[in-house]
């Protein structure tokens, strides 16, 4: 063989072996993002499951915050019926005694 021959051989096999370098650095690297990849892929299943509780949650609330204000608003129905009624006795209450004391 001549030296052109041995001097391109010599260069394709350098390439080579930095090619086979850059392989085994990408599938390492490759091996890294799937690992990352699986761990988010399971931090996203879990905080869809946190998401669906918290849901949950809130419809919860919500219904019972609906609740709390029918029984607010007919606590303060009540409250008015009873103003009225206290000051009809009020007004009762002074005819009574304007009376007495005309006797």
């Amino acid at each position: 063989m001549d030296n052109s021959l041995l001097t391109r051989l010599s260069r394709l096999q350098a390439t080579i072996t930095e090619l086979e370098k850059r392989i085994k650095s990408l599938e390492e690297e490759n091996a890294k993002l799937s690992q990352c990849n699986l761990r988010l892929k399971k931090e996203n299943e879990e905080l869809a499951k946190e998401n669906i509780n918290l849901k949950q949650k809130l419809q919860e609330l919500e219904k019972k915050y609906a609740e709390l204000e029918r029984k607010y608003r007919k606590l303060l129905e009540e409250k008015e019926k009873l103003e009225l009624m206290i000051n009809k006795l009020e007004k009762y209450m002074a005819e009574i005694e304007r009376k007495y004391l005309q006797r």
